[in-house]
């Protein structure tokens, strides 16, 4: 064998190695993607743990609800495992589910077929633990839960309006999922590890990879909004992402043999990114609010331009999702890359289409069981059908087509009304606030020259869902759509009155929105904000609307008119709505004005900051506005409302997701010039009137007709703040568009004032008063609901610190007192019960002296109550200095007496503390609720007749049923009791 022979030998046997190595390889990394393909698919479970059908004895079902005065409510067991339930009008329908066998049970809700207007809200609690919250529409994909149940577990079910009760026609489907493996379940991943095997064999093993990640992020993306997939849905995501799989190979085989490696990559990492996009926003918005992405989310979305998105997400989304987003992208990137200049084996372009064309007819066929995206896309089209309907009518209204009758008797008026963007009233001093954001607005209304009313909310937490109401004829008592309503300025063309648009709002987002279309009616439209459309940048500020407020303050027609003036407001980024002159609050504030929650939450600082700092901004371009009109000594008025207010201490925006009665907190102010409340007396005494009633800003269409003097069929006087004849069904009034009522016992803004007036009624809102008020924040929260009473925890010289300062031993703030006392009104206190934690026989002598100074400065004698725990002689000094000394009484020895029923022990501890009152000679005695039985039955005969009580109690100030449960507690019908506290809920909770 000659040399040539042995190294053509050589060069084979390791061309063979190679071959052998790398195929080996191959072998490997396919059967490991194979592994990995079913180990996720069952991670992720989309069918729930195996498949069976509920036997129907394993359960049985009960309503709550039904009755004639709940109208329309309605239950019906067919007893095959569909229950139907129609909610009632006056409250919800609740089903009881009592299981007799354990399993996983799988609950899907959806409207029954006809129910064309259905719109059901499923609250799901198991054992009491609230499992989630379901918006279920007629023709939209059904929810499906899963449950693991034990035999006795109950599931309640709790269906709710949701807004009108019309074909509310809700069904419940009940089936249960055993835990073995059925055929459905491996099938999927079965003929994922098949197409990895093939694919691999033709050196496509990345594509088959980025298309099963597709699918499973699909999947994953669905179960989290929808609940449990069935197999149709499995089915369908399946085929559709193995046809985009075969799709990926034909770009890439094409693009390959015209040697257009980076352009194949290129397009393939566009492609799946595109079909990334939204799955992934489903995934980051459910891990980052826990809550599903709704119909009223994607229509916030529609109308979101590029800038608002980014500031959103730069405020309210967690950087981690994000980046987790980001990491997930350029994994996708590098895996397609890594295909760039891989020779593949060549598929026939036939064969190619069949198999393109084999996936894609299932999916086309079954396109709603591609839940996702198909609520999605179908979302989309209805928010544009009703844009387009509603662009339909103005247009047809500009044409002369559709006639509105209405007239106005002066020509000689100018109307203001002001927009304001995401002001929660809250956050304005105007309102109570700890800082003084609005000392313009303030003086405004102490100068008697504005109205202020104290109970707005607004009728959804969405800018357009609150404007396509407030500014058309549609609201949540007449159930009108916006995009079959006639506009305020319809209405106002109709009686010959001018219109004028003004804004710093982006007048076209991306998708176009109903405000705009409503702007572009008016007479004139000047649009100021430059970044316009899906731009970054917003580049000016509310004060450059001033100078066009001006010019149309000088009409050139001999109409009156109106100026709709939309400010940018205090919408997010809060940090960017405001000039650097008006960056008054950058320190981070200090638990003793703000709270705990500051200390929790890092990012709330900043953000207080920034909107205080908008809110601070915001009151000077409302107050030049107000002044420009009054320097023009038109006959005229200026109206200022917030579309929504944002939740800024709980940091979640206005997300109507996770709502909160602060999204809904709205300011809403009238000021009218001298020769308007001459020309209007009436109009004048009836604003003023009604500020204190509760308020909806979807009613301000009838309101401002009324306000600008219009007469027209379309306005309705029981909705015009300045007609006698206003009148709102205050157990009627709601927000989110009729889905949560104002008298929910979580609007605690609402009952909180209700409540303290209620019992200012009766004359006791100087003994019932708010517990444990121990920041300047809830300080201010309590004094805007009325209160001038109110308990707080002090320390004497907390750390080497001087003085009195703030504070529970659990929650010190080291806030001197005078400090806290100075950022209100002393003189208006009528009771501060001063809860002294440390008081001692070393401290006490320093302690009386600095009492005496708090005296000389306030002058508190009369109206303190000091109370310790102290045992020792020396405290009667303090009452023979005058002061109303009380002894709090040693309850964990007294609860844990009572609860061991040890009457002896009881008895002597009752002696003790009978002889220790009367060496202390303190007034009263105090103690926790929990003792009042050891205070009635074992003290109280052995206390002197002149020593009175002060105790704390159970029920929350906050809810609807307060009166009630106080009404029925012993302590509160005890007369001897003088001072009872009460929890008084507060963001500045401390």
């Amino acid at each position: 064998m000659t040399e040539a022979h042995l190294l053509n030998c050589a060069t084979f046997l390791t061309e063979l190695k190679v071959h052998f190595l790398m195929t080996v390889r191959r072998a490997f990394l396919t059967l490991a993607v194979a592994v990995c393909i079913f180990a996720l698919y069952f991670a992720v479970q989309p069918l729930g743990p195996g498949y069976e059908q509920l036997d129907r004895s394993s359960y049985s079902a009960t309503a709550i609800g039904i009755n004639a005065e709940n109208q329309w409510s309605e239950f019906v067991d067919d007893k095959q495992g569909i229950l139907f339930v129609h909610p009632g009008e006056i409250e919800p329908v609740l089903v009881k589910l009592r299981f007799a066998s354990s399993g996983n049970a799988v609950l899907t809700f959806f409207i029954r077929e006809g129910g064309q207007l259905g719109n059901i809200k499923f609250t799901l609690r198991h054992n009491g633990e609230l499992i989630g919250s379901h918006e279920v529409i007629y023709d939209h994909s059904p929810t499906t839960v899963g449950l693991k149940i034990a035999s006795g577990d109950i599931v309640e079910i709790e269906a709710e309006k949701n807004g009108i009760t019309a074909q509310d026609w809700g069904q419940i489907r009940i089936e249960q999922r055993s835990a073995i493996f059925t055929l459905e379940e491996v099938l999927v991943p079965l003929l994922w590890a098949f197409l990895a095997f093939y694919l691999a064999s033709k050196r496509h093993l990345t594509v088959v990879v980025n298309a099963y990640l597709i699918f499973l992020i699909y999947i994953v993306a669905d179960k989290l909004t929808f609940g449990l997939l069935d197999f149709r849905n499995i089915s369908a995501y399946s085929a559709l992402a193995i046809s985009l799989t075969f799709i990926f190979v034909w770009v890439y085989q094409e693009l390959y043999w015209a040697r257009r490696f980076r352009l194949a990559a290129a397009l393939s990492f566009f492609l799946a990114l595109i079909l990334y996009v939204v799955p992934v926003t489903y995934i980051i918005y459910y891990l980052n609010f826990h809550e599903s992405i709704d119909k009223s989310i994607l229509f916030a979305i529609f109308q979101t331009n590029l800038t608002e998105t980014i500031e959103y997400l730069h405020d309210f989304v967690s950087p981690l999702w994000l980046w987790g987003a980001m990491i997930t992208a350029l994994a996708i990137g590098f895996l397609l890359l890594s295909h760039e200049k891989r020779v593949p084996t060549v598929f026939e372009r036939s064969l190619l289409l069949f198999l393109i064309v084999t996936f894609a007819v299932p999916t086309l066929i079954s396109v709603d069981a591609l839940r996702l995206p198909h609520f999605t896309f179908r979302t989309a089209a209805e928010y544009h059908r009703e844009l387009s309907a509603f662009r339909a009518i103005q247009e047809s209204r500009a044409a002369g087509i559709d006639n509105l009758t209405a007239a106005k008797d002066h020509n000689d008026e100018i109307h203001i009304v002001v927009i304001g963007e995401s002001l929660n009233r809250r956050h304005m001093g105007l309102y109570g606030y700890f800082r003084e954001t609005t000392p313009s607005l303030t003086r405004l209304r102490k100068s008697g020259e504005l109205i202020v009313y104290e109970n707005a909310f607004s009728s959804h937490t969405h800018t357009m869902q609150v404007l396509s109401q407030a500014l058309t004829e549609a609201n949540q008592f007449n159930h009108r759509s916006y995009f079959e309503s006639s506009s305020l300025i319809d209405v106002l063309k109709a009686a010959d009155v001018n219109t004028v648009w003004l804004t710093n709002q982006n007048l076209l987002g991306a998708w176009d929105n109903m405000v705009s279309v409503i702007a572009n009616t008016a007479d004139q439209l000047v649009g100021i904000n430059r970044a316009i459309g899906t731009t970054v940048a917003t580049d000016t500020w509310d004060a450059e609307l001033l100078p066009p407020i001006a010019d149309a303050l000088h009409p050139k027609t001999k109409q009156s008119q109106v100026i709709f003036v939309h400010l940018m407001g205090s919408h997010s980024n809060y940090c960017s709505r405001f000039p650097e002159e008006y960056q008054d609050y950058t320190e981070p504030l200090p638990r003793g004005i703000a709270g705990s929650s500051i200390d929790h939450q890092p990012k709330l600082a900043q953000s207080l900051n920034c909107y205080d700092n908008s809110v601070l901004y915001n009151d000077y371009v409302v107050n030049r506005i107000i002044s420009l009109l009054r320097e023009s000594g038109t006959v005229g008025s200026v109206t200022y409302f917030s579309d929504h207010g944002d939740d800024v201490m709980a940091q979640l925006g206005h997300n109507s997701t996770k709502f909160t009665f602060d999204m809904a907190a709205i300011p809403l102010m009238f000021w009218l010039s001298d020769s308007y409340i001459e020309r209007y007396p009436l109009k004048y005494k009836y604003l003023n009137q009604h500020s204190a009633k509760l308020f909806t800003n979807d009613l301000l269409f009838d309101t401002l007709l009324g306000v600008i003097d219009v007469r027209s069929d379309k306005r309705q006087e029981k909705f015009d703040l300045s007609s006698e004849a206003f009148h709102l069904e205050e157990s009627k009034a709601s927000t989110l568009h009729g889905k949560i009522p104002l008298f929910n016992d979580a609007n605690y803004i609402w009952w909180q004032r209700f409540n303290r007036e209620s019992l200012a009624d009766i004359e006791q809102d100087e003994r019932v008063i708010p517990h444990r008020v121990n920041s300047i924040g809830k300080l201010h929260d309590i004094w805007a609901a009325g209160y001038r009473s109110f308990e707080v925890d002090v320390i004497f010289n907390l750390n080497e610190s001087s003085g009195f300062r703030i504070g529970h031993e659990s929650a010190t703030s080291g806030l001197p007192f005078e400090a806290y006392l100075d950022s209100i009104n002393v003189s208006e206190v009528r009771k501060i019960w001063f809860d002294l934690k440390n008081l001692t026989a070393e401290n006490y002598q320093e302690v009386l002296a600095a009492l005496q100074s708090l005296d000389d400065r306030y002058a508190l004698k009369d109206r303190l109550i000091l109370e310790s725990s102290t045992t020792g002689d020396w405290f009667k000094i303090f009452r023979e200095e005058g002061w109303h000394t009380s002894y709090y009484t040693p309850t964990d020895r007294i609860v844990e007496l009572l609860a061991r029923n040890n009457i002896s022990e009881l008895n002597e501890l009752a002696q003790q503390i009978a002889a220790q009152v009367e060496v202390q000679n303190v007034a009263a005695v105090s103690f926790d609720h929990r003792g009042y039985s050891f205070i009635k039955q074992y003290l109280e005969s052995k206390l002197a007749k002149d020593v009175v009580y002060h105790s704390w109690v159970g029920p929350a100030i906050s809810t609807s049923e307060f009166l009630k449960k106080l009404s029925q507690t012993p302590i509160y019908l005890d007369k001897r009791v003088r001072t009872v506290l009460i929890p008084f809920h507060s963001p500045f909770h401390l």
